[in-house]
């Protein structure tokens, strides 16, 4: 089987949030090809773990303003997953 190569020309992106300010969004990281820099991937699965526990926080009042900013950065993540998870690139 032949397997043809692209060069790639453009590499367009959004940034999302910020990995060094987002401790526990990075906690759920696949860290495998990341240092300093490099891809990490997020389980779709995680992803919503976290999502769940922070709304719980947030019902019981509990949620600190980081907190807030975390909850709003992983329902992007979220919407970002196809059925598996997201990768992201971080430079």
């Amino acid at each position: 089987m032949s397997v043809r190569a692209y060069k790639i020309k453009k590499i367009a992106s959004d940034p999302s949030f910020n990995c060094w300010h987002d401790e526990k969004i990075m906690d759920i990281a696949d860290l495998s090809n990341y240092s300093d820099g490099g891809i990490i991937n997020i389980q779709k699965e995680d992803a919503e773990i976290l999502r769940d526990e922070l709304l719980a926080e947030k019902k019981a009042g509990k949620l600190s303003d980081s907190d807030e900013i975390t909850l709003d950065n992983i329902k992007q993540v979220i919407a970002d997953c196809d059925e598996y998870g997201a990768d992201y690139y971080c430079y």
